[in-house]
């Protein structure tokens, strides 16, 4: 493998709670912490996005029993949100939509959007499966608003894929313009700031 082989490239900070003695990063543990201040204060520290349902949890708790209220059980680990779906619902109709799957029950409805308008089907790069159904729906059913938006957060292609996803940006940015009742400079400005931001996720000078 070599640089030229490398498709995107970033970094994070994550927000680790202080540890006595700790060299590096590397020695911080990655859990939560809670902390109550001499006012009252109850505050977060650490923890990480797969464990954020615990934090919550451990937080509420806390908190019931410092405001003296009752407890009662946690009701959010086998909550269904929306788009969950069981059995045949979680499988996509053919390989061509089978990524769909991420949608939960949701992705019947784009697969009904496809087969009313075939054309709605067809990919948005040779790289990824992402279509062109998924633009439409993230901005009528999931608020997104830019081209940034939908390559880097909805499909997360731009940390996949930059130099792909800085392809996709025009078509990207066309189809959201005619749902967003945009003009042709608008998507100018949304292709032009997203292959911008792409190339600071490039491995090339």
């Amino acid at each position: 493998m070599t640089e030229a082989d490398i498709k995107s490239i970033m970094v994070g900070i994550r927000p680790l709670a202080k540890g006595d003695g700790a060299q590096s990063t590397a020695g911080l543990s990655r859990d939560h912490c809670l902390h109550l201040d001499e006012n009252g204060l109850l505050s977060v520290f650490g923890g990480k996005w797969t464990t954020y349902r615990l934090i919550a949890q451990d937080a509420v708790d806390l908190a019931l029993k410092l405001a003296g209220l009752k407890a009662r059980p946690c009701l959010t680990e086998n909550l269904k949100i929306h788009g969950y779906c069981l059995g045949e619902n979680s499988s996509a109709a053919d390989e061509a939509t089978a990524h769909l799957c991420v949608y939960g029950a949701d992705a019947r409805l784009i697969q009904s959007m496809i087969a009313e308008n075939k054309i709605l089907g067809e990919r948005l790069h040779s790289s990824f499966p992402y279509c062109q159904a998924e633009v439409i729906w993230a901005v009528r059913m999931e608020m997104c608003r830019t081209v940034e938006d939908f390559l880097a957060r909805h499909v997360r292609a731009l940390f996949l894929n930059a130099e792909a996803a800085a392809a996709m940006a025009p078509e990207v940015a066309k189809l959201m313009a005619v749902e967003l009742g945009q003009d042709e400079a608008w998507q100018n400005a949304q292709v032009l700031a997203f292959q911008a931001l792409a190339r600071k996720y490039s491995s090339a000078p």
